[in-house]
């Protein structure tokens, strides 16, 4: 945000005790060696584990720190952190800036039950997910497409090109996510 970014994305895990965290992994592995699950741990474990000599932060705590006109793309890993990722951002006042993600269909589906009017991304990793894109559009009305950039090699990039148009046509919102190694991409 100090960049100039209009906002970020996080991805919510659910501690031992009903915290909302914020880590992408569902372990700690790669920062401590552990492989024990987050929703092994408890808030208080979580919080002596430190990334760049900070806690992990929770999603309360993202919402304090983060100034009001920040977009947030909150990322739902955890199915059983839906609801209350939901109700921390409406506890915050802050449905209307926020896009809920998720790679989970029946974590979407939960959301939609929840509020009709918040904005829904369905993630994109797996070719076999493109057929059910528009039975499960009409039936949750998503606001965004959220596509891996390796999508051109897995279509091909003018059949991803075309993908991408199709979609945009009807309204929905094309996002993409990470490309961590350039190598990876044949194209």
């Amino acid at each position: 945000m100090e960049y100039g970014a209009d906002g970020v994305e996080l991805d919510v895990q659910l501690s031992k005790d009903g915290a909302l965290i914020i880590h992408h992994d569902d372990n700690f592995e790669k920062i401590t060696g552990n492989k024990t699950k987050i929703n092994d741990l408890t808030s208080k474990e979580i919080k002596k584990i430190k990334i760049e000599g900070e806690p992990v932060p929770t999603l309360e705590e993202v919402f304090i720190k983060l100034p009001e006109y920040a977009y947030i793309n909150v990322e739902i890993k955890d199915v059983k952190a839906t609801e209350m990722a939901y109700n921390t951002v409406k506890s915050f006042n802050a449905l209307e800036r926020v896009l809920f993600s998720s790679f989970n269909v029946e974590a979407l589906k939960i959301l939609r039950n929840i509020d009709k009017n918040i904005d829904l991304g369905l993630l994109i990793e797996e070719k076999e997910m493109i057929e059910k894109i528009m039975p499960l559009h009409k039936e949750l009305n998503f606001y965004s497409l959220n596509l891996p950039v390796e999508g051109i090699e897995m279509l091909g990039l003018e059949n991803f090109k075309t993908f991408i148009s199709k979609y945009m046509e009807i309204g929905l919102h094309i996002v993409f996510w990470t490309l961590n190694d350039i190598k990876t991409l044949k194209c």
